[in-house]
């Protein structure tokens, strides 16, 4: 019976879900591409300037932006992982190995991500689908869940170390076409 419930509707919502999830996706990657353009283009303008100080501290929001956008990219991968093995998802009861990382680390991204609301859906659809204790798991980020590492880190929140700022700010320096003395910065 319940397996005769995930065969059908669920299987075209996940993947209609998925679509979805691409399709926001692709959107805000656009708007934050654009912020992470803007804050990069400030950045190295303060930089010219010789106001290291203020370029400082607009760097952690540059973090910010960019791992969002590593995290968008991981989601994408992700989904486009489960649509190639959504036939065989529904087939067994447990996640199958070759896609739980995908499956847990979606799940995990659901309650970090608010921005898209369709992976709240679609975590949704595993917890029915594996349970609730795999769903938490992999929210909890619990070691039998196999979320992504590098997904955790970019959802962490933390705060780039300031050797991780230096290289940055250097970078940033270096692609608008001047060198830069952070000597006054350590």
């Amino acid at each position: 019976m319940l397996d005769s419930l995930f065969c059908g509707g669920n299987a075209s919502k996940c993947k209609s879900l998925i679509k979805d999830i691409k399709t926001r996706v692709g959107v805000l990657r656009k708007k934050r591409n654009g912020k992470a353009s803007l804050q990069r283009r400030d950045i190295a303008e303060l930089l010219r300037n010789g106001e290291d100080q203020k370029a400082l501290s607009r760097v952690d929001v540059l973090f910010t932006e960019e791992n969002i956008l590593a995290v968008y990219d991981m989601i994408e991968i992700f989904c486009d992982c489960i649509l190639k093995k959504l036939s065989s998802i529904w087939k067994q009861r447990d996640c199958p190995q070759d896609i739980k990382e995908a499956v847990s680390s979606l799940i995990f991204a659901a309650a970090r991500c608010a921005e898209v609301p369709e992976l709240q859906a679609l975590r949704g659809i595993f917890a029915t689908r594996y349970g609730d204790e795999f769903a938490i798991a992999a929210r909890e980020s619990l070691p039998a869940c196999d979320v992504s590492q590098q997904i955790i880190e970019k959802l962490s929140g933390g705060l780039p170390t300031n050797n991780a700022k230096l290289s940055l700010l250097r970078e940033i320096a270096e692609k608008a076409g001047f060198q830069w003395d952070y000597s006054n910065l350590k």
